[in-house]
């Protein structure tokens, strides 16, 4: 049995990957229904999103004690939207929270 019919098998699922001019991963997805392209960090603690999309994807937030830090970047502020819907591929999660 082949590695991809194994996973497929064990409910994973395949998506592709875009490789940008920085090294990183792109994909498409959909926040509550909307669609971006977003960058895959499979080292990242939590999901984030730019402030600047909060209204694009219809998020509703609110204050958070939670600090976020980035490249060189540490103490940054953040708020939380929960229970959104998150579909990448034929792969959905409902009821995700996302930090920006």
């Amino acid at each position: 049995m082949s590695l991809k019919k194994f996973l497929v098998k064990k409910s994973y699922h395949s998506i592709k990957l875009k490789k940008t001019a920085t090294n990183h991963f792109e994909i498409s997805a959909k926040i509550n229904g909307i669609k971006g392209r977003f960058i895959l960090d499979t080292g990242a603690s939590n999901s984030c999103v730019g402030f600047d999309e909060i209204s694009k994807f219809n998020l509703i937030t609110e204050e958070s004690e939670h600090k976020a830090a980035g490249a060189g970047t540490t103490e940054i502020d953040t708020q939380v939207s929960k229970k959104n819907t998150l579909k990448i591929g034929g792969f959905k999660l409902k009821k995700v929270n996302w930090f920006y």
